[in-house]
């Protein structure tokens, strides 16, 4: 059996890669705040290259898995953590650009999937531990699920059928119940960015659902559910569930979610 870990010029190219997703981060961040909230095309180029190389990592790691290699926990998180970063970035420019999209959109969904089959690998491992990663796997975990829910949302916004948003949302249902079985503690900021995905998610689902270009507002979804059963039922079968939860029988809040112990460290 071979580990696969990383050598140093991979180490280097993982690395350059995290500092790359922090400086465009704030790149973009600037950019949407000081220039009508449009990103520009060079920035939009620079993000694609960042993008495709995350690809690439992550492609590495699935065909890895997928051929037998055992890929370590350690480079799997590591991975996807830098590979989030980026995704979170590019789903974002996605929706904040007056150039073509369609490279960002297929790049940041193609992130989005190999990440989820990533953390599925991790969280086969824990083999009922008590504690099965260490404390900066565990933050590594918050930090991925953090921005790849998001990357999820964002691109929710792009799809244009339920085909698509029902692909994001098994994905993000996969990264919650990995999270689950690797018993990580959720911190108060990812449970509050979880839920807040949750609701825009739900949002961009019921557009579809309507036929419409426009996102609705909560109170608008918040109406329709109540007022159409069988619409509940379709909305509940694509929006993915927040750990730990259940759903509600009837719709009290947009999220459809109830959160039955909010205090609970640990999923």
């Amino acid at each position: 059996e071979i580990s696969l870990g990383l050598v140093g010029s991979e180490m280097c190219i993982r690395d350059r890669l995290d500092s790359e997703a922090e400086d465009l981060a704030n790149e973009v961040d600037n950019e949407i705040a000081g220039g009508n909230g449009n990103v520009s095309a060079d920035t939009v180029t620079r993000t694609e290259t960042a993008a495709g190389n995350a690809v690439t990592q992550t492609n590495t790691l699935i065909e890895s898995s997928n051929s037998g290699t055992t890929v370590t926990t350690s480079n799997l998180i590591t991975v996807v953590t830098t590979a989030s970063k980026v995704s979170a970035t590019s789903s974002t420019v996605a929706n904040n650009t007056t150039s073509d999209t369609t490279n960002l959109v297929t790049q940041s969904a193609n992130i989005l999937n190999n990440s989820a089959q990533a953390l599925a690998v991790v969280a086969s491992r824990s083999n009922n531990q008590d504690s099965p990663l260490t404390d900066q796997e565990e933050t590594q975990v918050n930090t991925a699920l953090d921005n790849l829910t998001t990357t999820g949302v964002q691109l929710s916004q792009k799809a244009t059928t339920s085909a698509q948003l029902q692909s994001l949302s098994n994905s993000m249902i996969s990264l919650v119940s990995s999270a689950k079985a690797m018993k990580v503690p959720i911190t108060e900021g990812t449970m509050g960015k979880l839920v807040s995905n949750s609701k825009l998610l739900i949002r961009n689902i019921v557009r579809l659902e309507n036929g419409s270009s426009s996102v609705p507002t909560e109170a608008e979804v918040v109406a329709q559910l109540q007022s159409d059963p069988a619409l509940r039922a379709r909305v509940i079968a694509q929006a993915f569930p927040l750990p730990p939860s259940t759903y509600e029988t009837t719709v009290q809040t947009l999220s459809l979610i109830h959160i039955s112990e909010p205090t609970r460290p640990r999923l």
